[in-house]
């Protein structure tokens, strides 16, 4: 059951960072959370007892033991935790596949140990548990619709097997403690158990630290001082921003910016209708409705103003013509994970202590997409098939088929397509104002970065640079800024790397995000 939780989960997560998304959400939400707390009810188990103490944010997914099983009758060994020696070797007879695991030589040192493994393909999800030195006998069963897509990943790449690193009532009690993160997304303001928890996450996973301020501190900045370009940077602590904020090694989940508009000033950003937000694609607010709405929504803002050299560059007439053209377009969910997915493994973050052991791993997330898109396509379709297809130019293809695809044309991995560079000049099939229309896709981060380069801030780079390549840190990293003031909030935004970054050739198209230091070589 665990395995058709995370796949859930996934699918809660990618579409909670976009979408006109209230009842998909809700309805993600509540699959998981009814069926973890199902089990944790039924089996009497304390969640607060349960998780791990230190670390129980997002550390419930399995890890890849580094081999597949294969039909090719060959014979697997490894071994684990509870296990000297364990045996493995799969065969397929008709639309059964037979995993027969012999474990042997415990460790006696360890009492009541247990193996509870996962094993996966495109389009089987499953758990087992071994507690005893045995034979083991587990049967998959291949869906009777099966793709030919799937069925030649399953000859060619056979069984993945993985190994959960908590029992399940410590795995889904931590699952649990996750979705509490996420609480607000459902709601107005931010409740301040929940805020509390997500400046918990940010302490001890990324290591930024975030403390209560009196909001008397805020400096509202008049309308007068803003110019076009200057950034409104925020931070929610809403489960969504902070795990963004993780992932990207950004202190930030949101971005907007500045632009005057006949002489009235505007917020300007790719956002989604949500509890808290009222507007969905790429919206302007005037300015001091934006601020009433950014308190309401419980947002943390600091004000980013241009410095002197880059508002000379600015050309406010070719940054509202840009503006006019892409106004009522759809939110960049079409290539969202696709600024950060750059560099192999190297943008996949491991959970502390060691942040080494347990890692979210492309394994088992390459497995989790082609199940996610089997059993709720409109997710694949909205999140990666897109990008996926852009990239392999093919049209209409879904994950299965565009990983066989990606065989087919000799890449070696289909990690590997995911890191091709985001290309500006691409376009997809995406809606304006509800319609159906081709434009760009731009997620908040890139939609800033394309009204800068529209406005002429790049300068000779101009054609050099993929604003689709861009995250939140690419952004107020650069050295464009006067120093930043806080404006709204009852925590702290302070920016890491702020305005540290020259701008250059080809910028952060292959850039690591590891945390907890987020080293990046020079040319990041």
């Amino acid at each position: 059951m665990f395995s058709k939780v995370i796949g859930i989960f996934i699918s809660f997560t990618l579409v909670s960072a976009n979408l006109n998304r209230d009842l998909l959400l809700n309805r993600f939400y509540t699959q998981i959370y009814d069926t973890a707390t199902q089990v944790v009810n039924e089996n009497n188990w304390n969640v607060e007892n349960s998780k791990s103490q230190d670390y129980p944010y997002f550390n419930f997914f399995p890890q890849y033991l580094n081999f597949n099983l294969k039909l090719n009758g060959s014979i697997s060994n490894w071994e684990t935790p509870c296990f000297h020696k364990n045996f493995g070797v799969i065969n397929q007879v008709g639309s059964k596949l037979n995993i027969e695991i012999i474990s042997s030589e415990p460790k006696y040192e360890i009492k009541n140990c247990f193996d509870n493994y996962h094993f996966g393909t495109l389009n089987i999800m499953s758990n087992y548990q071994i507690t005893s030195a045995n034979k083991h006998n587990i049967i998959l069963e291949i869906p009777s619709d099966a793709t030919d897509a799937e069925n030649w990943d399953l000859i060619k790449n056979g069984v993945r097997v993985f190994r959960y690193l908590t029992d399940m009532k410590t795995t889904y009690s931590n699952l649990l403690t996750t979705l509490k993160l996420f609480v607000p997304m459902f709601t107005q303001g931010v409740p301040d158990s929940v805020a509390k928890a997500n400046i918990d996450f940010l302490a001890k996973y990324p290591q930024f630290n975030v403390v209560p301020r009196d909001p008397k501190l805020n400096i509202e900045i008049p309308e007068k001082e803003i110019h076009s370009g200057d950034a409104f940077l925020i931070m929610r602590l809403d489960g969504l921003n902070p795990m963004i904020a993780y992932g990207m090694g950004s202190t930030t989940g949101h971005t907007t910016t500045a632009l005057w508009i006949d002489n009235e000033l505007y917020v300007v950003e790719s956002d989604v209708t949500s509890s808290y937000w009222p507007t969905d694609g790429i919206q302007k607010t005037p300015y001091k409705k934006w601020l009433q709405q950014a308190k309401e929504a419980d947002y943390q803002v600091v004000h980013c103003p241009l410095n002197k050299k880059t508002r000379k560059l600015f050309n406010e007439t070719k940054a509202v013509e840009f503006f006019n053209s892409v106004q009522g377009t759809e939110y960049g969910y079409l290539n969202f994970l696709f600024g950060w997915l750059d560099v192999g493994k190297l943008n996949f973050p491991c959970l502390p202590p060691d942040y080494s052991s347990n890692c979210l791993q492309w394994e088992l997330f390459e497995l989790l997409f082609a199940y996610v898109d089997r059993i709720d396509n409109y997710v694949g379709d909205l999140m990666w098939n897109g990008a996926l297809n852009q990239r392999l130019e093919t049209y209409g293809l879904r994950t299965a088929e565009l990983y066989k695809k990606a065989n087919e044309q000799s890449f070696n991995s289909s990690l590997d397509v995911f890191n091709i560079v985001e290309n500006d000049n691409w376009i997809y099939n995406t809606t304006k104002y509800g319609i159906e229309t081709q434009g760009k896709s731009m997620v908040c981060c890139v939609f800033v970065c394309n009204i800068w380069k529209a406005a002429g801030v790049f300068g000779e780079l101009t054609n050099d640079i993929n604003c689709a390549e861009q995250t939140n840190w690419d952004d107020y990293a650069l050295t464009i800024f006067d120093p930043y003031t806080q404006i709204i909030g009852t925590y702290s935004l302070y920016l890491n790397d702020y305005a540290t970054k020259d701008m250059y050739y080809h910028q952060a198209e292959h850039c690591p995000t590891i945390p907890p230091n987020y080293e990046k070589p020079i040319d990041c």
